[in-house]
């Protein structure tokens, strides 16, 4: 598992390392919300604590059974119309959006506190002007990386997705990979 503020790995998990962790991550929970054949499935946990990392550095998502919930066919939000306002999919966005967060800053949203704040409440205000460069762990040496800004920007989109009912996880993945 990955734990940014007391191992020692995480100061090896350079730039390129991380993308790939969020594009995996991603992927995974995209899969999980919109392929799934059965019905989605919403892992209600999803945090740097809950991702393995293999041999290669690749991304796993740890599904552990009692965070996930698998919505029926005939409840499924991918099927219904309201499907973006469904709370489980918001949810598992916004945990994305954090995770994204925690790879960016280096930091975990568990430990995290500065000035009595939440990760989420600290990084905010940084991702909303654009202050990536506060926001970027000092161990790695690469903020000018566009792809950092994507990451920020999605970020920032699943944070704020209570306030963007037609966000979905494919959504939040053009952005990370710039093409939004």
């Amino acid at each position: 598992m990955v734990n940014f503020v007391g191992d020692q790995a995480a100061t090896k998990l350079l730039w390129k390392i991380r993308w790939d962790i969020a594009l995996e991550i991603g992927t995974a929970i995209q899969y999980l919300h919109e392929e799934f054949v059965d019905g989605s499935i919403v892992n209600l946990s999803i945090c740097s604590s809950h991702v393995g990392l293999g041999g290669s550095s690749c991304g796993m998502l740890c599904i552990y059974e009692p965070t996930i919930k698998q919505l029926k066919l005939d409840d499924d939000p991918m099927k219904s119309s309201d499907i973006y306002k469904n709370e489980y999919l918001r949810a598992d966005i916004k945990d994305y959006g954090v995770l994204l967060l925690e790879l960016i800053s280096g930091q975990s949203r568990r430990l995290f506190e500065k000035d009595g704040q939440s990760l989420v409440d600290w990084a905010l205000p940084l991702l909303e002007k654009n202050l990536l460069s506060q926001l970027f762990d000092p161990r790695l040496t690469e903020p000018s990386d566009p792809q950092v800004a994507h990451m920020a920007r999605a970020a920032l989109a699943c944070l704020k997705n209570g306030s963007s009912p037609y966000l979905n996880i494919s959504k939040v993945l053009a952005i990370v990979r710039g093409d939004q």
